[in-house]
Parts: C-alpha cells; structure tokens; sequence
C-alpha cells in the first residue's frame, strides 16, 4: 500500500487555522450577527480566497527549492497571514470583552441585540479585513503568474542513492559501535525473532551510513552471509517501489514488473532458507503497515539472517527493530580533525607541522559540533583551496560557506522538508535560540502555546498534551537531543540543526547578539526575539534595537542559568507597552521592576506574562483586561500584596504559579473560569486558606482546576471546607500538599475526579481519606510523615494502583490491601507500628512489594502468605535487625512468580539458605545491598563454582556493602554502583559468562 506524504510549507498550518476561525469559532458567529454589516460576504470572501491559496502551498513548498520568485511568494504570503491572525484575535478580544461587559451588567443590553450592535470599532475592523482580503486576494492572483496548481508534484531527494562500498579512510571514531554490531551479526541467536533487525539511529548526516557500510564489507560479515544485499530506501513511501528495489538489489538484474505480489514472490524465491545480510537504509517511513508489508519478505530466511536499518526516527527503530538500537552520537574533537586531516591531506599545501594551518583546521572541527559530514564537506573545500583562504573560511559559518547548499544542507534540509507543516513551524520558532542553548520540554511548549502553534489540534486532548507530541515529534526525528549531567531533563539543538533553522526561517525569527547592527527593515519583519540577558541587562539598550519591530509577538530573555538583575527600566517599560502584539513578556529576574504602567492592559494579545523575581507590589486593575492571558508566573514576588478586584475577568488564565510570595491571604482564585494548574509555593506569610479562596458570587469553584500544589506553607494551620451549596473541585485531577508543618484538620470532602493524591510532611493532618465513592478515580497515593492520616476501614478504593506509605506511626497498625483490589504497586517504608496487612484471593494486579524500616511486619512474615499473589514479580525487603539465630526468607515465603529479588540492609544476616532460592524457579535477578555479615551466597551454582543449581532462568547477581563476600570471592575493581555477575545460563555450558563492571 502505497503511503501519500503531503509536503506543505509552514504557511499552511496559518491558512488551516484562520480556516477555522472563518468557518467555525466563536469570532465567525460574533462577525455574521452583526446584521446588515456585511461582515459576512467578507468572511465568505476570505475564506474562498483562503480555500484557493491552501490547494496550490503543496506545489509551492515542492517547487521553491528551484525556484527564488516563488520561495519569495511564500516568504511575503507568510507576512500577510500572520497579519490576518492578529487581526482576528483583536476581533475575537472584541467579542470577549463585549461578553463580559453584558455579564457584568446583564440590564444594559438586551442579549437580542448584544452581537447585532454595530459600532465604530466594527467600522476599523471592516476596513482591516478589506485591506487584508486585498492582500491575500493579490496572492491568489500570483498563484497563475508562478504556475502554481494543486498537483503536487513529487521532488526527487537532492542526496544521492547510497552505496555499499565505503573509502576505509573516512571511517574514524566508531570502532566499539563497529565491534559491538558485526559481534551481533555474527551470532545465530540475537533476540527471540528468527530474523534479527537492527536499527541504527541518528541525526542527518551522524554516519549511520558510514557505519552500515563498514558492517557491510567486513570480512568476517561476508564470509557469514550467504547473501548480501544494499538498499537505499531514502525517502521512498511507496511500498511497491521499495519492494522493487529489495528485488533488483539481491538479483542484480533490473526488473520491469509492477505488481506487488509477483515481486513478493520473486525476492522470497532469492532469500528462501537463505543466511542473508540485507542493509535497508535511510528510512523514513513510520507507518506500521509499510513495515508490516515489507517485513513479510524476509520471513522465509534461514536463521541467523540479519537486517540493518539506518533511520533518524526513534519512532521508525522502535517499530523495527528485534534488538536495542544503536544510537550515534556526535565525534569527538580530535577525531573529527583526524577524518580532516585525512581528506585534507590530497592538498600539496598542507602541512600538519604548520601550526597555523593546524590552528584553523582545529577551529573548523569545533564548529562542526562533532557531525562527521561537515567535518567531510568542510575537508572536501579544504582540499581544493588555497591555503592563503583558510582563514577566510574559517571565519564563516559553516552553512555559510559554497558547501552549504550542496552539501550540508540537503542531508539536514530533507528531514525539515518531509515534517508535517504543523512540526515546521514549530521547528522553525526554534531558529530565535542561540547555540548550545539548553531548554525544558516544558519551555517550549509554553512559547508554542502562546503563538497558536497548537490551536489546530483536535480532540479532547489540551493544547499542552498535543505540544507535548510534537516536542517528542522532533525529538525522534532527531532535532532535539537530550542532554546529560544536569538533574532536570534537558535538550539542545546540534549547531548545525540551529543553523537549519535559521536557513528556513529566513532570519524572521531574531536572536539578538551584542555589537551586532540590525538592519531597520529587518526589525518591521521580525516578530519573535530572544537576547541574552548577560549581554543584554539594560533593556534602554535592547529597546533602542528592537523600537521598529511594530509587530513583535515574542520577546524573551534567555540565559544558561537564572540571574537576576538590578538595572533600572521602570521608565522603558512604558515604551514595551507599545507593543501592541505582545503575546510573550518575561520580566524575570529584573528586581529594580517596582510596578507595571497601567497600560499593560492594552496588550491584548498577551497569553504569558512572567512576573517572577520582580518587586512590584500590586497587579493593576487594568490586568484584568487581558482576556488572553493564559500563563502568569509571579514566583519571587516577596513584595506583592494586592491583587486586582476583578480577578475573574481573566478568563482564558489557565495555569498560575504563586510560589515564594510574601501575602498572609490568598486571593478568590476559584473565580477563574479556565484555571487549569495552580501552584502555592513558599508562602512562609500564609496562615489560612479561607473562605475567600473560593470566591464569591458563584456556585462553582475552580470549575476546570485539574492540579493543585501546596509546598512549603509552614505557618498554614487550617483549610477551610465552602459552602454546601458551593461545587468546588470537580475536575482536580492531582492534589500535593507538601511541608505544611502545621495544617491541622481535614481534607476537602469531595474530590470526584481525584487520581493522584501526594501528601507527605504534613505531620498534624488529622484524617481519615475519604470514603467512596469521593475518591473512585483514585490511581496513585503517596502519603509520608503524615502520623494521623489513615484510611476508612470499610472503604474499596478499586482504581488505586500505586500505594507509597513512609514514616507513618499513631495507630497505623493494619494495611487493607485487599481494599485496592487493582493495586500494581506498593511501597511500605519505615512504619514501625504496622504489624500486617490483609490480603485476598483476587489481588492479581499487584506485581511489585517493597517492605523497608517496618520492624514488626517483618517479625510476622510468616503470615504474609504472598503466595496468594499469583503475579507478584518483584519483591525488595530491608533495613532490619536480624537476629544472629533467625533464619531469614524462610522456605515457602516467596511465591514462585518473582522475577527480580532486592535484600538490603540486614545487618544479621550471615547466610542465605539455598532451599527457599531453588524454590523461585522464575527468579532472574537478585539484588543483595549493605548485608556487612554475609558471608556465603544462597547457593553453590553462583561464582566461583557452579557445583550447585541454578533456576533455569536466573541471570544475574548484584551486590554492593557485603565486605565479607567480596573478600571471599576474587572481585575485580568495582566503582560506587558495585558488581554484578551476569550468570545467564547456556545449554550444556556450566560455566559463568561473564563478570562485568556495572
């Protein structure tokens, strides 16, 4: 079957969503009841025009690459729609603002009459959409000048078809990926699927390729496979194309057949009950069914056959793939300049002892970030210039230089030109970051958000959730990278793929460098602008930059780590005011920042404000303009003790961060129509959550709060219950009340959408949780140091699926697990009270029990009866004084079911009898930790003898804290995670594997 790919410019995304806005929003039916108006023939005007503009940006984004008129046409249409859509959203303000002029006052207007009120601000919107639909109705018209149609035609990839041969002095830096692999493909048995795949993953241009073709033309691999075979798939979506070209690859003969089951048959005549080695590179393809189709080919192969797959989609590796993949990463430095040095060397004027020469060689790798095929273009100039020009080279940007567009380029370009429009953008809105730039997943969706880049998603999921989607959209395509040694998970782009961005983006999306000039024709362009708050910590200097930049949407001040700064720009703050599409603005950190100009309430297009770190003290009443605010974050404002009467116009302001303030009362948040996430963090000052908090005038409370935090509220004593006639709380989905020393009192008693609940140091919380059916979503509880908490006894919490209780005493005495008859999970720490825990005949669910620091529970662990749980797979149990004659784990304690066994701290303990160890006849790991006095292991089959048995499927030892048992046993150097033993066993082969360094 073959797969349609439509390629559509970032445009097209625009046109989709001001489609919807024309055809189906709340701003077309404020528009069309504005009687005898004429708004409506113009929206039926636009959305022609748009409609027409949509069936030809196919072709236009196939036929740019060759053509400058047109990629120019795209560039200035481009312009115009985003135009359109801020003139939509200022109408869509109008009818909000309308909307909640008539609830304020209900008697003032008639709701017959409210949406036909024809006005003079109608009278300005008119004319801006005529002007608009002249505009785009001049593209239109262009669209027959450039032979534009809505066929779209299919663009042969720029990148040549690979090739099986490789040039032995290019392979550099991937001789472990290299061992590792052809040690795999030299192996009968890999995996459980007769037919072994192996998918090597990375970003254009990394040397997957290069990689598959050393693999390919090993020795030791060509003598192993009966049959070889080298298949470049590229970006090929037809499954009967590709079918084809597997064919003439293992024959050698070329093939004039088209019909997909006779080729089928005639590759399985060439592979059948064959050992075969057949690369499938540069896929693209991530529908399951061309895989499913083209995977049938090779099922009639002999064991031991091999399939190589070269991908840059995780997704695609994923669904492949028999084994783990292998993942490339960027070269070091030194062996990039040894793959120069190589290339470079054909070149009669260089010489390796000239350190100049050597200098700009080594500048050059650096810039190319590790990407072998830079490092390869870039050697390739090398090669055919003169030395004298080196430098000017090397004083360029690597896609700057003659290699960008022929090389480079085309191998990361044809991932950008094959992403959906709606990727594109959000890929594109990336250019505005500066190199080496680290950002959260979180970070990025927000600024998403805030430009509609999410609006046209569907369905019940949130905008966050499907920005969530597309971040990991580019994470597997290989755009973003994750990055270690940081303790939140992090990303960055390789600089090459920022240049990328920049390419594509056409420089409209402006990351401001210091001593940099800007040209002012550049700025009226620019809509989106980052700088770097180090550079840049007067914003009098950043604004005299950025002053003609009239329709700027984003500005955001960027920096490696969070800085504060105490720079004056009170009085510049009344010119950023101006404006006027302002959807993003971040003071963060800007401490000299005493208040805001009343005119922020003329920002009517801002969705994220972030206030954080600041030492303003009230919010203005002109906030409450802001109908579109979604985001405010005022975390660090210690100084803020006023909030705004008519908090509750904020209607679209859905997630609220309160963290670190100063104020003893809350504001009425539960006025908030659409908030969503609210954080309360500390707030050293708060005493109370009172009856204020839920606001008044309303029946319903936090209608759509789906997360609420309380964190580090040590003076807060008590929460009030509303009204019984008050609905509060129907949709929160997560509760965390964290460090509230002394909150006394109960829980609110109705949380009807519930699923997780995560109370921990709260030591006064005094109550029950509550019964059923308030709590019948319930999945996952974590309750910690919390002393008077307990569950109602009588009460079947039948979603709960994830149980963690630590360091909880008073008369905690009975765990009720067979009231969470789906329980999966459950962690039991430090309950020096608890003595036992009912269990049932029907707890098939659960499949991991961890009991740690619970003296009297372990006493009783005779009466367990854990083989009650048929399921159980994983069991840790720990911290506990044994006493030097008690036998531990006796015989019949385990179930045979686990799987993975954890034994930590008994101090005791000085030897595991065998008998219980042979009984866990599915057991394949154990885990011994910090057991000072244990001196044997449970059974004579693990090292240095395997004189006793083994369970069949046990596989490896860990240990770590025995000192007695490493100074039995001849132990290698281990590091601070300390050694395990793999003691996989192997058919009539009594000996241990392997011992390796964990």
């Amino acid at each position: 079957m073959a797969v349609e790919l439509v390629v559509c410019p970032v445009v097209s995304a625009s046109v989709e969503f001001l489609l919807k806005k024309i055809t189906s929003s709340d701003v077309a039916s404020f528009l069309r009841g504005k009687t005898s108006s004429g708004f409506d023939r113009l929206l039926d005007k636009l959305e022609i025009t748009f409609l027409s503009l949509a069936e030809v940006l196919g072709d236009a984004e196939q036929k740019q690459i060759r053509n400058p008129r047109i990629e120019k046409w795209l560039d200035k249409l481009q312009d115009a729609v985003e135009d359109a859509e801020d003139l939509f959203e200022e109408i869509e303000y109008d009818a909000l603002k309308l909307k909640l002029e008539m609830e304020s006052e209900p008697d003032k207007l008639k709701v017959s009459n409210f949406f036909s009120n024809y006005n003079t601000t109608d009278e300005i919107r008119k004319s801006d959409l005529v002007k608009i639909l002249d505009r785009l109705d001049t593209f239109s018209n262009q669209r027959y000048i450039l032979n534009l149609t809505g066929d779209v035609e299919k663009i042969q990839s720029q990148r040549p078809p690979s090739i099986s041969s490789i040039n032995d002095s290019e392979f550099v830096g991937r001789d472990v990926e290299k061992i590792n692999l052809r040690n795999m493909l030299l192996s009968d048995k890999v995996g459980s699927e007769k037919i072994c795949v192996i998918p090597i993953v990375g970003l254009g241009g990394i040397g997957k390729t290069t990689l598959a073709q050393a693999l390919y033309n090993d020795f030791e691999v060509d003598k192993y496979f009966e049959l070889k075979a080298w298949v470049s798939v590229s970006d090929e979506f037809d499954v009967c194309k590709v079918t084809k070209t597997i064919l003439v690859a293992v024959t050698r003969d070329a093939c004039a057949v088209e019909d997909l089951s006779v080729l089928q048959e005639k590759v399985q005549e060439k592979l059948n009950k064959r050992k075969f080695l057949i690369v499938l590179d540069d896929v693209w393809n991530e529908e399951y069914d061309f895989w499913d189709t083209t995977r049938m080919l090779f099922k009639v192969g002999a064991q031991g056959s091999k399939i190589i797959v070269t991908t840059r989609s995780e997704r695609v590796a994923s669904m492949v793939g028999t084994t783990a993949s292998c993942h490339l990463g960027v070269l070091k430095e030194e062996v990039c300049f040894e793959l120069l040095f190589k290339i470079v060397t054909c070149n009669k004027e260089f010489c390796t002892t000239d350190s100049n020469l050597r200098r700009i060689g080594e500048e050059l790798v650096r810039k190319c970030k590790g990407l072998p095929l830079a490092v390869k273009a870039v050697a390739s100039l090398l090669r055919f210039t003169n030395v004298n020009e080196w430098k000017r080279i090397a004083e360029n940007d690597i896609l700057d230089l003659p290699i960008g567009e022929k090389n480079i380029l085309p191998a990361l370009r044809l991932s950008y030109h094959y992403l959906p429009s709606h990727l594109k953008r959000c890929f594109v809105y990336c250019s505005m970051f500066p190199k080496d730039y680290e950002f959260e997943k979180e970070e990025l969706v927000l600024l998403w958000m805030v430009d509609n880049l999410l609006e046209h998603s569907s369905g019940n999921r949130s905008m966050k959730e499907v920005g969530y989607e597309y971040f990991d959209d580019l994470v597997c395509r290989s755009f973003f990278q994750s990055t270690s040694g940081s303790s939140k998970s992090v990303f960055t782009m390789h600089d090459l793929v920022v240049d990328l961005a920049i390419f594509v983006s056409k420089r409209k999306y402006l990351y401001i460098e210091k001593s940099k000039i800007y040209d002012t024709g550049l700025m009226r362009q620019i809509r989106h602008i980052t700088f770097d708050k180090f550079s840049y910590l007067d914003f009098h200097e950043i604004h005299k930059l950025i002053c003609e930049a009239t329709s700027l949407r984003v500005f955001v001040p960027v920096a490696k780590y969070f800085i504060t700064s105490t720079t004056t720009l009170q009085g510049v703050l009344k010119d950023f005011m101006k404006f006027r599409c302002l959807r993003f603005f971040s003071l963060a950190g800007y401490r000299n920042v005493t208040e805001l100009p009343k005119s922020v309430g003329e920002l009517k297009h801002l969705r994220h404000l972030d206030l954080s770190f600041t030492s303003i003290t009230e919010l203005p009443n002109s906030m409450c303009l802001l109908y579109n605010l979604r985001t405010l974050k005022l975390s660090g404002c210690k100084y803020l003790v006023k909030f705004p009467k008519n908090l509750h116009h904020l209607i679209n302001l859905r997630y609220l961060d309160m963290s670190k303030c100063r104020f003893r009362t809350l504001p009425p948040l539960g006025q908030l129509p659409a908030l969503i996430s609210l954080s309360i963090e500390h707030c050293e000052a708060v005493e109370m959550v009172s009856l204020d908090f839920y606001g008044t005038g309303s029946s319903n409370s936090f209608p759509l709060l789906e997360s609420l935090t309380f964190r580090r509220l040590p003076k807060w004593k008590k929460w009030s219950t509303p009204n019984v006639n008050v609905k509060a709380f129907p949709k929160l989905k997560s509760l965390t009340i964290h460090l509230c020393e002394s909150l006394k009192g109960d829980l609110p008693p109705l949380l009807p959408s519930l699923t997780k609940l995560h109370i921990y140091e709260c030591p006064k919380l005094a109550s029950s949780l509550p019964a059923m059916p308030n709590l019948h979503k319930l999945e996952d509880l974590y309750l910690k140091n919390c002393h008077h908490l307990d569950f109602l006894p009588s009460s079947i919490y039948n979603s709960l699926q994830k149980l963690d209780i630590e360091h909880i005493s008073g008369s905690f005495k009975l765990l009720p697990l067979n009231s969470f008859p789906n329980i999966r999970i459950v962690r039991v720490c430090d309950c020096k009270n608890l003595e036992s825990f009912s269990l049932s005949n029907n707890l098939n669910s659960l499949f991991s029990l961890s009991i740690e620091r619970c003296a009297r529970l372990i006493e009783s662990r005779n009466n367990w009866n854990l083989q009650a749980l048929p399921n159980l797979t994983s069991f840790s149990i720990g911290d506990y004084e044994l006493d030097p004659m008690e036998i531990f784990l006796e015989q019949g304690l385990l179930p045979t079911s686990l799987t993975s066994l954890v034994i930590r701290g008994i101090a005791g303990l000085e030897t595991l009898e065998g008998m219980w160890f042979q009984e866990l006849e599915s057991l394949k790991r154990l885990c011994i930790y910090d057991c000072p006095n244990l001196q044997s292991l449970p059974v004579e089959g693990l090292p240095p003898s395997r004189r006793g048995l083994l369970p069949p499927s046990f596989e490896s030892f860990f240990m770590k804290g025995c000192p007695l048992l490493e100074a039995k046993y001849e132990w290698e150097e281990g590091n601070d995670l300390g050694w395990e033993i793999s003691c996989i066993s192997q058919p009539q082969v009594p000996s241990l594997n392997s011992l390796i360094h964990s």
